[in-house]
C-alpha cells in the first residue's frame, strides 16, 4: 500500500513538471513570436517613414516653401483604418500630415526619436519618429545648408 502511494506521488510529480514545462515553453514561444512580429512592424514603419520623407522636395522656383508629393504616398499597412503621418521642417513647421492626423498624436507626447504606442479611434497604433532627415531632392539652386526634416509615422 505504501508503494502505490509513492507511485502516485511520483506520477503526479512527473505530470506536474511536464505541465509546468509545457506552460513555460508556450510563454517563451509567445514572447519570441511577439518580439519577431514587433520587429517586423518596426522595420515596416521605418521604411514607410523614410518613404514619406523622400516625398518632400525643394520647389523649382527657388522659393523657400518645401513641397510634398502627396500623390506618391505608399498605401497604408491597414487599408481599413489608414496610417497616420506628419512631416515637419525647419522651425517645427508642419509641411504635411495625413488627413486623419489628430491631436491624439500630440507632438509634445512623442519622443524626439524612436518608437511609441498610443490608442486612437478604437485602435492601437505603433509609431516611429525620425529626426534630422535630409531632403533627398537635389535640384540646382538648393540651399547650401541642408534642411532637416522630422517625420512621424503610425500604423
Amino acid at each position: 500500500m505504501a508503494q502505490s502511494s509513492l507511485e502516485r506521488r511520483l506520477i503526479m510529480a512527473v505530470l506536474a513538471s511536464e505541465v509546468l514545462l509545457t506552460l513555460g515553453l508556450l510563454l517563451v514561444g509567445r514572447h519570441y513570436v511577439h518580439q519577431q512580429l514587433q520587429s517586423g512592424l518596426d522595420a515596416a514603419l521605418q521604411g514607410r517613414a523614410m518613404s514619406v520623407a523622400a516625398l518632400v522636395r525643394y520647389p523649382e522656383d527657388n522659393s523657400t516653401n518645401l513641397l510634398f508629393e502627396r500623390g506618391l504616398l505608399p498605401t497604408p499597412l491597414n487599408t481599413h483604418i489608414g496610417d497616420l503621418y506628419e512631416v515637419r521642417g525647419p522651425g517645427d513647421v508642419v509641411i504635411s500630415r495625413s488627413p486623419n492626423w489628430t491631436a491624439a498624436v500630440d507632438p509634445g507626447s512623442m519622443p524626439r526619436q524612436g518608437y511609441w504606442q498610443f490608442h486612437y479611434a478604437g485602435h492601437d497604433y505603433r509609431a516611429i519618429r525620425l529626426s534630422a532627415l535630409p531632403i533627398l531632392d537635389e535640384e540646382t539652386g538648393t540651399p547650401v545648408s541642408p534642411v532637416l526634416l522630422s517625420v512621424a509615422y503610425a500604423s
